[in-house]
């Protein structure tokens, strides 16, 4: 059979990239404040390559036009050649769904010291889904001026077609360049249309939570053509209105019976005495072979990866997250680049429309760096034993063949008598040596010589050897699902009814009937946005009262449906009607954050959090402080102030330390314990605008009391608690490492330097920057792993979840077996760090010393809501490998140390200096 060929191709067992820029939902870091010296800073991209080209690219403090820092880009070498043209750019990416239809101005100071010839621009471009470039504009006309602050600036319209919106600067030809306080507008923004914030009136209440359920079911399970690009922030200030002048369930049910038939067609409410019925059956136009659902992995989400994503996909086709494949590396090093072929033969039993069986070829120059991929022209769904070929010409400095055989989507495939040859110079073809090419040698878990990625059999899919099926000889080898159910969905035409108060239902398709183009039925009208009362391309802005409510509703909804750490309906519901009441008087940013954290804390989860990216509040008064029991002390303090560790803080703003906290901030921080709110509260009190001030009382070991007033002119990043370096050794025989600040990379590199000890003290009081998978080097054992669950939802309320287990098996290579290992924690032993100390404990792989940890280990997502406003939290959950939720328990330490006041004063860290004690004890 002819041979599909793809040069630099990304098939399913490549590396995985993308052509796009990662991107943020909002414009971040735009005052370059955010990072540290002489790093990229937080939010901003470059290519790799300029790093190598000779370009220097950092934050700077010697430059600046306002705050700390500015970002500097210097070319270093002079090119040999006058011709090569050197570009230097730095960019963010962010999402375009708040700017579509509105036009945008990118502004950047910039201070360019440049060599002749070379210039500066700043640019913005627009791009599609599929990445390809929609419009350009730079700022051509703008010449820079040596050795002076100067703005540039340009501005572009965004049209409804755009993905994302990429803007930035570049640097042409050789020289230096600081640019700071860049700027990103929205223009023609008219404040006038907003609504004054105001409170309820109770009356409505009930209707407005009755909307809140609505449109959030019709916004993210009515998977419709229309409603995928409808403008559902203007929709829900127009139902919020609506909803407010009901005045009985009847009126409700006559007002909004046809407001979202633009975006969502069918759908009915009805009183539960008299429910409504929906007959839907296949509409002509649809093709038969095209039924729609949403499918949501661990949220609502705008972005996909990993753990995340939303999609509306077709329930013929495969849902599974990837194919099952079995792999398989063969050196090249003895052939010449000649021509080759190969054959093998294969069958498969096809359960589902788009499923098939395939097979890859994959060429490299070296371990997963691809030259060329070829695969079959044509993909495997024959029942028969049939022989396919795959040949071609061997591409050049191929040392490496990577062969996959492989099942996409619901059934099984069968592979036997598997044959590779090249030819030599002579033309003749020399056969290239398989491991187990007929299959015949496996055990009970694997076939010999073939290696399946965790992705596949996390997919559900099995790859085995099977006797009772062959080709010739005694055994094939079979990828197959059929044990496996994949992820549930409901089927075409599936009428989905829930409660939207206690006496409404509301009906409407969950899986709804296609074709290429369309969904049906297909709405004959637009939706009318004028009656939000505000212009099509109205800007939500917290001092709206209704974008308020429609940030409120939209962040409820998606917890309700989406966290895994599930409360009760009578919880949600006083949650939601707490939010609606809060943010309709709500104004301004600070005031609508505080709404949306209120609500987050209702879940006890430590790792949420809502935030909005244009928020100011980087900056803190210098001191730090820890709570011991029920008084707080401070921990550091920056030189210029006479405060020294272990004074306690009595009050602030006057009252009671603890009581202020307690009225402040407690209320709007999600935590797993009280301990951590705290801990939490503590943090955020530091924190406001440049130059604002705070008052405290603080009162001295002698007992002396005094009021200071302090002034938030520090970075929160600049004052930090008192730890030692990433890496240290503390003694001879005992070396520490800090897996909240290094790399699985940098322990990696470092193997052979720990070697030189005896113990080693690994600390987790943080999130680890490092994966589990480091605990394989400190044992020969078996470890068993933790289990991570991660949700996806094809119904609303939870109706239809496939728990997906992410458990990923950890390889021993015991090369560091012999060193004592100490673990240590505390209450800020979070998330990664947190599922670490989970497999120390039930692997018994170490001590750990210290605190018990948080009670909060997951993965977390992020997710954007109107008006610039962020929310992130834990959407993957942590069990232990007895399969114990770990949520709001923690692991316990073998050896508890306790913070203490001797300690504070003394500037002793008492976890590690007990670490450093039984290490060295024999």
């Amino acid at each position: 059979m002819a041979t599909r060929f793809f040069a630099f191709a990304f098939m399913l067992f490549a590396a995985a990239f993308s052509l796009n820029a990662e991107s943020l939902f909002q414009p971040y870091n735009l005052d370059f404040e955010d990072g540290y010296l002489k790093e990229m800073p937080n939010g901003w991209q470059t290519p790799q390559k300029l790093f190598k080209m000779g370009y220097q690219i950092g934050l700077s403090d010697s430059m600046k036009q306002n705050g700390r820092y500015s970002l500097h880009m210097k070319y270093v070498y002079k090119p040999a050649d006058s011709t090569v043209d050197l570009v230097g750019s730095v960019f963010q990416s962010i999402k375009s769904n708040p700017y579509k239809g509105r036009k945008i101005k990118f502004s950047m100071a910039v201070y360019p010291i440049l060599d002749i010839g070379a210039t500066v621009k700043v640019w913005v471009n627009t791009r599609d889904v599929f990445d390809g470039m929609i419009k350009i504009v730079r700022s051509d006309k703008q010449k820079p001026k040596q050795r002076q602050w100067q703005r540039f600036e340009v501005e572009i319209d965004v049209d409804s077609s755009c993905e994302t919106i990429n803007y930035g600067f570049l640097l042409e030809g050789a020289g230096d360049l600081f640019v700071d306080d860049a700027k990103f507008t929205v223009l023609g923004d008219d404040s006038t249309q907003n609504d004054s914030p105001a409170s309820l009136n109770p009356k409505s209440i009930p209707y407005l939570k009755s909307f809140a359920k609505l449109y959030g079911y019709l916004k993210y399970y009515y998977p419709s053509t229309e409603g995928r690009y409808a403008n559902w922030d203007l929709i829900s200030i127009a139902g919020l209105k609506l909803a407010e002048s009901c005045k009985s369930n009847q009126d409700f049910i006559d007002k909004f019976s046809n407001f979202f038939y633009p975006v969502a067609p069918l759908y009915k409410i009805s009183d539960k005495t008299n429910p409504a019925l929906i007959d839907y059956k296949q509409p002509k136009e649809a093709d038969g072979k095209t039924a729609c659902i949403w499918l949501h992995k661990g949220t609502f989400s705008e972005v996909e990866n990993e753990v995340q994503s939303s999609r509306i996909i077709n329930i013929n086709e495969s849902m599974r997250t990837s194919d099952g494949l079995a792999l398989q590396a063969i050196d090249l090093n003895d052939f010449p680049s000649g021509n080759f072929k190969f054959t093998v033969k294969s069958k498969a039993k096809i359960l589902s429309n788009g499923s098939f069986g395939d097979i890859y070829l994959r060429f490299e120059s070296g371990t997963f760096q691809p030259i060329a991929v070829a695969r079959l022209n044509q993909v495997i769904t024959d029942s028969k034993w049939t022989t396919y070929t795959i040949e071609g010409s061997m591409p050049q400095n191929a040392k490496v063949l990577r062969i996959g055989i492989s099942l996409y989507g619901e059934g099984s495939v069968w592979f036997d008598e598997m044959k590779m040859m090249i030819s030599g110079s002579d033309g003749k073809f020399k056969d290239v040596s398989i491991k187990n090419p007929n299959f015949e040698d496996a055990q009970t878990n694997f076939v010999n010589g073939w290696m399946v990625p965790e992705m596949s059999t996390n997919a559900g899919y099995s790859v085995k050897q099977d006797k009772s099926t062959f080709s010739e000889g005694k055994a094939s080898i079979i990828i197959s699902n059929e044990d496996s159910p994949g992820i549930k969905h409901p089927d075409a035409g599936y009428i989905y009814t829930t409660s939207i108060n206690n006496d409404l239902l509301l009906s409407f398709p969950a899986c709804v009937y296609a074709d290429s183009i369309q969904t049906y039925p297909k709405a004959d009208s637009e939706f009318d946005y004028s009656k939000s009362g505000k212009n099509r391309y109205f800007l939500p802005n917290s001092l709206d009262k209704y974008t308020n409510m429609t940030v409120a509703i939209d962040a409820w909804f998606v917890l309700n449906q989406t966290h895994p750490f599930e409360i009760s309906n009578e919880k949600s519901d006083a949650a939601l009607e707490d939010a609606l009441q809060l943010s309709a008087k709500s104004s301004g940013d600070d005031a609508l954050n505080n709404v949306l954290n209120k609500l987050l804390a209702y879940y006890q989860d430590s790792q949420a959090r809502a935030w909005k990216n244009t928020n100011s509040k980087r900056y803190a008064i210098p001191l730090l402080f820890e709570k011991i029991n029920d008084k707080i002390y401070v921990t550091e303090s920056s030189s210029e102030l006479n405060i020294m560790p272990g004074t306690e803080l009595i009050a602030i703003e006057g009252k009671p330390a603890v009581q202020y906290l307690s009225e402040n901030f407690i209320p709007y921080i999600s935590a797993s314990n009280t301990d951590w709110a705290f801990t939490r509260a503590l943090a955020e009190f530091r924190t406001g605008d440049y130059s604002s001030s705070i008052n405290i009382t603080v009162k001295d070991s002698s007992g002396i009391s005094k009021n200071i007033n302090l002034i938030r002119n520090i970075h929160v990043n600049e004052l930090m608690p008192n730890r030692p370096p990433r890496t240290i050794e503390l003694d001879s025989s005992i070396i520490y490492i800090d897996a909240t600040r290094i790399l699985d990379t940098e322990f990696k590199e470092g193997i052979n330097h720990l070697m030189n000890y005896k113990t080693l003290v690994v600390d987790l009081r943080g999130i680890s920057q490092m994966s589990e998978h480091f605990l394989g080097m400190f044992t020969e054992k078996p470890i068993s792993p933790i289990q991570w669950n991660l949700n996806y939802y094809a119904l609303p309320d939870k109706k239809m979840t496939t728990i997906s287990n992410l458990a990923a098996n950890i390889k021993t290579i015991s090369r560091l077996k012999n060193l004592k290992v100490i673990f240590l924690t505390d209450n800020r032993t979070i998330g990664f760090s947190e599922a670490i100390a989970s497999l120390v404990k039930f692997n018994s792989l170490g001590t750990i010393i210290g605190q018990t940890t948080n009670g909060n280990a997951g993965e977390i997502a992020a997710i954007r809501l109107p008006a610039g406003f962020n929310m992130s939290f834990t959407i993957v959950k942590g069990f232990t490998p007895d399969g114990i939720l770990i949520h709001k328990k923690g692991i316990e330490p073998d050896i508890k140390v306790l913070p203490t006041l001797e300690a504070i004063q003394a500037g002793i860290d008492p976890i590690i200096f007990k670490a450093y004690e039984i290490g060295k004890s024999k």
